[in-house]
């Protein structure tokens, strides 16, 4: 069984991407399937997967 997927859009530094990209890569991802695990990552945490905080 195949998942229906949709397109996402989204604007990037090149440079963040580029580096995102070679992180991802390292890690085995893409930057798709790495973008879709922070999204399950929110969900199952009901908000961002890690803390946000002023310094």
């Amino acid at each position: 069984m195949q998942t229906k997927k949709s397109n996402l859009t989204i604007r990037i530094e090149p440079e963040l991407k580029k580096e995102a990209s070679a992180l991802f890569r390292s890690l085995g991802l893409d930057l798709s399937t790495a973008t879709g695990i922070f999204y399950r990552q929110a969900i199952r945490y009901h908000g961002l997967p890690f803390e946000v905080k002023l310094d």
